[in-house]
């Protein structure tokens, strides 16, 4: 299966384009766009792989991998609610690193030593861990 940034890369050739123009027409930085299409990733922002969908003219489920065509059809409303499930975690997560890095901020070695072990420890713990379908 590919990858979100395979895909995009994919369009973007098809349809004559380069990732400059399309970087320029989504209002997507180059870099942004080169490191997705480059990288064999498919955590990209929600709102980045919908502007470049825009730009692209193509359904956001085909760069994410729900479908295998392109086109744009009707979506569902399991299929909606489970794209604003996903945006509504990114915007958590997003939330959740940005207090990570401020409290960290203040603390001094020692403190940040202690939070890397902790993280660690948890890191370990099936609870906690990430699922295959979430990293």
């Amino acid at each position: 299966m590919l990858t979100a940034g395979e895909r995009i890369k994919k369009i973007t050739v098809e349809k004559g384009m380069s990732l400059r123009s399309v970087a320029i027409k989504s209002g997507v930085p180059y870099n942004t766009l080169y490191a997705i299409v480059s990288r064999k990733s498919n955590r990209i922002d929600i709102g980045t792989i919908q502007k470049i969908c825009d730009t692209l003219d193509v359904d956001i489920r085909y760069i994410l991998g729900a479908t295998d065509m392109p086109g744009h059809s009707e979506m569902t409303d399991g299929e909606r609610e489970e794209l604003e499930k996903l945006e509504t975690e990114r915007l958590l997560e997003k939330e959740l690193h940005q207090r990570m890095d401020n409290a960290f901020l203040k603390l001094n070695i020692a403190g940040k030593k202690r939070v890397v072990e902790n993280a660690e420890d948890f890191a370990k713990i099936p609870e906690y861990q990430k699922k295959d379908n979430e990293k």
